[in-house]
């Protein structure tokens, strides 16, 4: 053992049909960059869009704003940490990664996870304090309370991910190392476990939205118009089943910097859906300054219409908010001399 180099001696033998050696290298790393490249590419014009138009169209920048940002940060944290584990033999099959390179994946790996938790809690956080503020008028409705608990659920759960993963082995060389003395929990325990719970918290986090408007009276034209806004937040769910899926094979298989690689994929697709389920209520303010300039829309005396919530939404309260803006306060529009409002008994479709 002495005498071998890891860094090019080949990770694992060849099975029958194939061949080992550093050379012989096919690898799925293009796809997983080219996914990468449309995913940061869409976060970053979404997010851009909510922060110019929360910062100086409406110039009520919340919470979830900075959610949204950090957010966005660790997915391009998250992408660079993959990518670079591509560089040491992620996406490529174990015969054809050296010693070395494997030691690093399993590095990388790691440090994937460990940004996980943060980064997707930021996102959730953000579309949850985004629903609280369109949906509930006080803190005795119910979908406040709803709202609050997957908050303290998700800081739980994500917390809980980021200190099994920084945790996952000590001294922390034995990841990469197994011949160091140490202790590791279960790493495929933990991936599943993840995986599992994410797919609970996306549902309940990104579902919520359109199960309050669909108890909205309004006309059928105008709810779908509002559901599909709220959507996209079912693709997040979806991303995060396919992910499981990948998860399950990747714990059931030797060959694992192959099978990681789709793992990464679909947490990219994950990622930026959830943060542009943050994003897209914003657009329809974004798209009436496009138009419009901030002064807003012409007035019309037929600007008004009014929709209340069903009774185990309603609220004893009852305010006007703009209907053209699902993410903006009625405050927000006190310089637009001509927004027009709708009425919603007790449940503000703002931001």
């Amino acid at each position: 053992m002495e005498n071998i180099n890891i860094n090019t001696t080949p990770a694992a033998s060849a099975p029958p049909g194939y061949k080992a050696g550093i050379s012989e290298t096919p690898s799925q790393q293009p796809g997983l960059v080219a996914a990468a490249a449309v995913c940061l590419t869409l976060t970053a014009i979404f997010v851009a869009i909510r922060i110019f138009t929360k910062a100086y169209v409406i110039r009520a920048v919340k919470v979830e704003d900075y959610a949204l940002l950090v957010a966005f940060l660790g997915l391009a944290a998250f992408v660079g940490v993959i990518v670079t584990s591509g560089v040491h033999g992620q996406g490529r099959h174990l015969w054809n990664v050296s010693i070395a390179g494997v030691m690093s994946v399993a590095n990388f790996s790691n440090i994937s996870e460990i940004l996980y938790g943060p980064t997707m809690f930021a996102a959730k956080f953000s579309v949850l304090k985004q629903t609280e503020r369109i949906f509930c008028e006080a803190r005795h409705d119910s979908v406040y309370w709803w709202i609050q608990a997957m908050i303290w659920a998700n800081a739980l759960f994500d917390l809980s991910i980021f200190i099994a993963f920084v945790c996952a082995c000590i001294p922390r060389e034995k990841l990469w190392n197994t011949t160091m003395p140490g202790t590791c929990i279960s790493t495929n325990s933990s991936i599943i476990a993840t995986s599992i719970i994410n797919i609970v918290s996306d549902w309940s986090t990104l579902i919520l939205p359109l199960v309050v408007i669909r108890r909205l009276q309004m006309d059928l034209r105008r709810k779908i118009g509002v559901m599909a806004i709220f959507a996209v937040g079912l693709l997040a769910c979806i991303a995060s089943i396919v992910r499981l899926v990948y998860s399950v094979r990747l714990t059931q298989t030797t060959d694992r910097t192959w099978a990681i690689d789709p793992v990464g994929i679909w947490a990219f697709v994950e990622f930026t859906t959830v943060i542009l389920s943050g994003c897209f209520p914003i657009l329809p303010r974004f798209l009436q300054f496009v138009r419009y300039g901030r002064a807003g829309p012409p007035v019309s005396n037929n600007s008004s219409r009014t929709y209340t919530m069903d009774k185990s939404f309603r609220s004893k309260k009852k305010r006007s908010i703009p209907m053209d803006s699902l993410a903006s306060r009625r405050d927000d529009f006190d310089d637009n001399p001509a927004p027009k409002y709708v009425e919603i008994r007790g449940q503000p479709l703002d931001a």
